[in-house]
């Protein structure tokens, strides 16, 4: 029988967390609690400081392997292979980091070294005063009244620290116990309960115990202080209130705990309780006086309780506490190297250690509010997502029992034609050509891998993009595929483009299909810069010369080991001859031989005798005009040095002329080298300059009856000096080019797609950023899988039932791909009956491809297609599927995971076209329909007695909205399927079937 872990692939959703233990301690409010204790509607602490609120729980049974990953200073976390984690890469062995820029990692992906994120909490809520209701008994007539506002000073944090550290209450009253030469500690209790609260305490010595007490009789004080503070050393706390006023105000505490708790020594200082909930609150109260403790837990053993040590060393460490305690008794050892490294909000900790054991139970997780995050002991980890679809899904294939050798799931994605070039740095290279494992450009200008090629066959309408200034740029994709973009119209002010909105404006990835001639596409380029000594100045100069008019020349018969390079300029550029002059001295100590070439045309050639040299230039840019490039490494050069490349190719290949109205230079350069170009618009990007290339046809040209130029076409580079062509616009995403056409093809043939290692999920094709967007689900279920077309993926479902209908076939898809582009698939899925099931990723949103409008978003939902709101009423996919001819509708939610798994596979075994749509609320585009929305307003109908069978009844249901949703089974009936009603597949699969026998040539006939 098939299980979730025969289902589980190797390959985990990069969105999608896993799960810790029971028994990890969660900071939440006011502090630590054990993660299987913490309910819906609690707070927990966030990766940004701050206390969200946990609005969804999840437990399930996993088996496999744990990670445990220890830190030094704050101890360990234990979660599930898979689960993310918020850390910075060690760069050196050794040595800390110099820069810490962080990043989501799964625990099987750390290693020793690295460092966890901790935040420090940054909520701050400051009182003067806070308002007490007393509680007093009817029948106490003899107590004092209380005051009602309590001052929130020094004075009542210090004696707060005092009880928690040495009070303890009982019956109608409070003790502070104090070892007995603690005489000052004993006075400041007193002094402070008569000034705040009016009431006089007792004290008493006790020899045999060697200690001085504080007696305070007030059964109202004693009820507050057990509210506040607990009673028990195992049960001391501190109040969120407190935890969160002002770090100066918190000084108190700390001072008035250790006076009562801790110990200092000559180097390092500790605290010790048995409380959990105070060692953790301790440890934020340091972290907020920027000190670091380490914290270290003692096994209960005998009579004794298990205990933890806070312990503060290190010189900054001391001396910080020094200064809280105002204790001169503090003092840090000389040259003690930090173990961690301390940031203004978050410590970052090095992991010391990390082992694994098999593990089989339950495990935990939840959604949080906001920022998606919540904080161990040790490490900030990633909430549940919105993954628990893909579980739910594995888990109705085990609970229905189906082989998954015998199942196919189908889904989509957006995709390109094999000749369209992808930036891989250095140049363009076809996206055929590119395997698993490559590195390509995103759209930020970062190098990525590819982690996985995507090839399909295609019938369609294929798009041509072409910007406006700079045609050469024209790029080919699906209608689906997502563009990084800047809709014209929300740019515009007054029918003129508003450079203040340009600028501030941020792009977002719009599908091509959506896109019109006006609208912006983003040009981005390589940001890496690495620098490589071979290349000073003036080598780059003359290696520009080089790539413009230099080639090598290679001895021949006794001469054949030299070599040399040649410089063939127009004989009146005295400039040009006298640089290369310069030049040829400075690099090769040696002067050039210079000689004048009547029979080639007015030609002066500069000839450098330096082999070295020639091999070099040779190995970097390549010998020949029409095949010369530069070698990767001179394309990530410092700026400074590409300019020099720049400057000397355009002296060389170049010309220049004024621009109508002599405000500005225009620059050109030909070359026949297709590569060479798109490297010279490449670097003058990253100059700050975009460049525009267009191809230019060429005649021979003779001189003398002889042929020095050849018939063919030329690249024309072209760019403004001091200035960007009129209609594109810099901004710090890259340049913005308006699209001048948008050309529509039918296409027919094999189109790629590939899956990035890493965010932003984009890549560059010709420069232009575009989205490597596609759904996955095939990848994280062992199952076969079958990507598809965005909105396409029922078709392929389809075929692949006829071709093998004793397949189970489940097609996964989303709202926009299912209702919008492929609303026809759908529609005539359902009408044939076909013997499937479709679950839908219902987000109200397209979620993938950066929030734009789907056809289930709200009337009135604003996006970054539609900034004035939804004109049209959304699709209702309920009674679309009932009229359709489905046979199995169904809604479910999907945090609601049993449910949603019993309406899965129940449509899994029925048999028929089976619908189930799934509420997924999306936090990230979509704060409509959110989690609380949703759980105000759904409510299940088989709770109501609706009867599947009342085709009536359903549409009834089907059609409600507003204040009361229904989810559940709407509509279920039985009626022959597609494959019933085709003989041809009654008996064997048509895949089993022999063909290798039929003649279809009367078949082809007909179609000729």
């Amino acid at each position: 029988m098939t299980t979730i872990a025969d289902l589980t692939t190797k390959e985990a959703p990069k969105w999608c967390p896993g799960c810790v233990l029971p028994g990890t301690f969660i900071q939440s409010n006011p502090s630590v609690k054990k993660i299987e204790t913490i309910k819906t509607g609690e707070r927990v602490l966030g990766k940004d400081g701050k206390f969200h609120k946990v609005t969804e729980v999840m437990v399930h049974r996993h088996r496999g392997k744990m990670h445990k990953i220890t830190a030094k200073c704050f101890g360990s976390t234990i979660l599930t292979e898979e689960h993310p984690v918020l850390c910075v890469k060690r760069e050196k062995v050794g040595f800390h980091n110099k820069t810490f820029e962080t990043e989501w990692m799964r625990a099987d992906s750390l290693r020793r070294g690295d460092y966890l994120v901790y935040p420090i909490l940054s909520e701050i809520d400051d009182k003067d005063f806070i308002e007490v209701k007393w509680e007093k008994k009817k029948m106490d007539r003899k107590s004092k009244n209380l005051p009602n506002k309590l001052p929130v000073n020094s004075d009542l944090l210090r004696l707060a620290s005092y009880y928690i550290a040495e009070g303890n209450a009982h019956n109608r009253g409070i003790v502070f116990t104090f070892n007995k030469k603690e005489i000052q500690y004993v006075e400041d209790v007193k002094l402070i309960i008569e000034k705040i609260f009016g009431l006089k305490a007792t004290s008493k010595i006790r020899e045999n115990k060697n200690t001085h007490e504080v007696h305070l009789s007030s059964s109202q004080l004693t009820r507050l202080f057990i509210e506040w503070f607990g009673t028990g050393a195992a049960n001391k706390r501190i109040p969120h209130f407190m935890m969160v006023l002002p770090p100066a105000k918190q000084k108190e505490l700390l001072k008035g705990s250790w006076r009562g708790d801790g110990y200092i020594g000559s180097r390092k200082a500790g605290y010790k309780t048995i409380s959990k909930v105070m060692t953790e609150q301790i440890k934020m109260l340091l972290l907020r006086q920027s000190i670091v403790p380490s914290i270290t837990e003692n096994k209960a053993y005998g009579m004794h309780k298990t205990s933890y040590n806070i312990e503060v060393c290190g010189r900054k460490n001391l001396t910080t506490l020094k200064s809280v305690l105002n204790d001169e008794d503090v003092q840090g050892s000389i040259g003690t190297r930090e173990r961690f490294v301390l940031l203004k909000t978050h410590v970052f900790l090095p992991i010391r250690k990390i082992e694994t054991f098999d593990y089989d139970g339950d495990v935990y997780n939840f959604e949080v509010e906001d920022v998606h995050s919540y904080v161990s002991g040790n490490a900030t980890l990633h909430n549940c997502g919105d993954f628990t679809i893909l579980s739910t899904i594995k888990s109705a294939i085990a609970d229905t029992g189906i082989e998954q050798h015998n199942t196919l799931i189908v889904s989509g994605i957006g995709c390109l034609p094999p000749d369209e070039q992808v930036s891989v740095g250095s140049q363009w290279v076809c996206i055929d050509h590119l395997k698993k494992g490559h590195t390509v450009v995103n759209g930020d200008g970062e190098f990525t891998s590819i982690e996985e090629r995507m090839i399909k066959p295609f019938e369609g309408e294929m798009l041509e993009i072409v910007p406006y200034v700079s045609t050469f740029n024209r790029i080919r994709l699906t209608p689906e595929h997502p563009v990084l973009s800047v809709k014209r119209n929300f740019i515009r002010e007054r029918n003129q483009i508003s450079k203040e909105k340009l600028s501030n404006i941020k792009p977002e990835f719009i599908e091509a299909g959506k896109l019109e001639k006006g609208d912006y596409v983003v040009f981005s380029f390589t940001k890496k810069v690495t620098d490589n000594p071979i290349y000073t100045k003036d080598f780059c100069r003359l290696l520009g010369y080089y790539l413009a008019e230099g080639y090598v020349n290679k001895g021949g018969g006794r001469n054949r080991d030299s070599a040399n390079v040649s410089f063939a300029i127009n004989s009146n550029e005295k400039r040009f001859r006298d640089d290369l002059i310069r030049l040829s001295v400075k690099l090769t100590g040696k002067e050039p031989y210079v000689r004048h070439r009547k029979n080639i045309g007015d030609l002066t050639e500069v000839t450098i005798c330096s082999k070295e040299l020639a091999l070099l230039l040779e190995k970097i840019a390549g010998t020949g005009a029409g095949t010369k490039k530069l070698i990767g490494d001179a394309m990530l050069l410092p700026i400074a040095k590409q300019k020099e490349i720049i400057k000397a190719y355009f002296r060389g290949d170049g010309w220049h002329g004024v621009v109508k109205g002599g405000k500005n230079i225009i620059y050109r350069a030909n070359t026949l080298s297709k590569i060479l170009a798109v490297q010279m618009q490449e670097m003058l990007a990253r100059t700050g300059i975009f460049a525009t290339i267009y191809i230019k046809k060429t005649k021979s040209h003779t001189y003398k009856n002889r042929v020095v130029q050849p018939s063919g076409q030329q690249y024309v580079v072209s760019f403004q000096h001091k200035k960007q062509f009129s209609m594109t616009h810099r901004t710090a995403h890259g340049f913005l080019l308006p699209i001048g056409k948008i050309n529509k093809k039918p296409y027919r043939g094999i189109v790629h797609n590939f899956q990035t290692s890493n965010e932003p999920h984009s890549y560059l094709v010709k420069g232009i950023v575009v989205h490597n967007c596609g759904s996955k689900t095939p990848h994280f279920v062992r199952t076969y899988g079958f990507e598809g077309l965005h909105g396409r993926g029922l078709a392929v479902a389809s075929g692949a039932k006829l071709a093998n209908n004793i397949l189970n076939v489940i097609a996964v898809a989303g709202d926009g791909d299912t209702y919008g582009i492929g609303g026809n698939h759908f529609m005539h899925s359902m009408r044939r009956n076909l013997d499937m099931t479709l679950v839908v990723q219902n987000n109200e949103v397209y979620g993938l491809t950066k929030g734009q409008t789907s056809p289930t978003s709200e009337k009135g939902f604003k996006s970054n297609s539609t900034p004035n709101g939804v004109l049209e009423d959304p699709v209702n996919p309920i009674t679309w599927a009932i009229t359709a001819g489905a046979t199995y509708v169904a809604r479910g939610y999907a945090m609601d995971i049993i449910h949603l798994k019993k309406l899965i596979a129940d449509g899994m075994k029925h048999k028929g076209f089976a619908l189930i749509d799934v509420f997924q609320p999306c936090s990230t585009y979509n704060k409509i329909n959110t989690m609380d929305w949703y759980k105000s307003r759904i409510f299940k109908l088989e709770d109501t007695g609706h009867n599947p069978e009342d085709k009536l009844a359903a549409m009834k249901m089907g059609e409600m909205w507003g204040d009361r949703i229904p989810i559940g089974l709407f509509y279920r009936t039985s009626k022959p399927t597609y494959e019933d009603g085709t003989p041809q597949i009654a008996t064997v699969p048509l895949a089993r079937q022999d063909i290798s026998n039929v003649d279809i040539s009367g078949l082809l006939k007909r179609y000729k």
